[in-house]
């Protein structure tokens, strides 16, 4: 085993890290989301999605993490239409996460 290969495998290991907190961060954010999410139906709660989730070690640094929710109603829910997230939850959520872990 040279240094060299010692290395990679280091920054193998590092790069499996950084995504597993990375995805962690995303879920935990889109769990805080969807518990947010005000329920009539329970349509508009279910129907939230990540896209971009990437496989460990297959996304790169600058790769981007959707959390949608198709519904057409949602931007009115997220600006104070429901009396059960009049705050909404997406904002409320990110900032939670933000001072948790910083920018």
């Amino acid at each position: 085993m040279t240094f060299s290969l010692d290395l990679r495998r280091f920054a193998e290991k590092a790069n499996r890290s950084l995504d597993t907190e990375v995805r962690g961060i995303v879920l935990e954010l889109t769990d805080d989301v969807v518990l947010r999410s005000p329920v009539d139906t329970g349509r508009f709660r279910d129907a939230w999605t990540i896209e971009g989730l990437w496989q460990p070690g297959a996304m790169p640094r600058s790769g981007s993490v959707w959390i949608v929710n198709p519904m057409d109603y949602g931007p009115r829910l997220e600006y104070g239409y429901s009396k059960q997230a009049p705050h909404g939850m997406v904002r409320l959520a990110l900032q939670r996460i933000v001072s948790k872990y910083g920018t």
